[in-house]
């Protein structure tokens, strides 16, 4: 697996999750696939992955970063370890959810504060 992986996944995900079209979010059912630690299940997490998760939530993060407009860090002043910790509080009591939708749950609190170019 190439060590820019992570960077594809997130990228994939960031069209799904509200990307600038629409017609972006998966298929004409709106499914789509999930891929690398953003299709594990929250219940899976565990401290032998955390490096593998924060990878694939950096590139998650970079795409979206990327994609909306005027975005230039949609995670605000958290660190990654930070936005880390949220997506395990998160999975902590959502144990059915996967990564994805952590991180999806993520984007959307954050969306209203965006923080715009320096």
């Amino acid at each position: 697996m190439s060590r820019h992986w992570g960077i594809r996944a997130g990228l994939g995900m960031a069209l799904v999750v509200g990307g600038p079209a629409a017609g972006w979010a998966g298929d004409r059912n709106g499914d789509y696939a999930i891929v690398g630690y953003g299709s594990y299940a929250c219940s899976s997490l565990s401290q032998d992955i955390d490096a593998g998760v924060a990878n694939w939530v950096a590139g998650y993060l970079t795409a979206i970063n990327q994609l909306y407009d005027g975005v230039y860090d949609l995670k605000g002043d958290q660190d990654l370890d930070g936005v880390v910790d949220w997506i395990y509080s998160y999975c902590s009591s959502h144990p059915n959810d996967g990564v994805a939708t952590a991180a999806s749950a993520f984007v959307k609190v954050q969306a209203s504060s965006q923080r715009r170019e320096p």
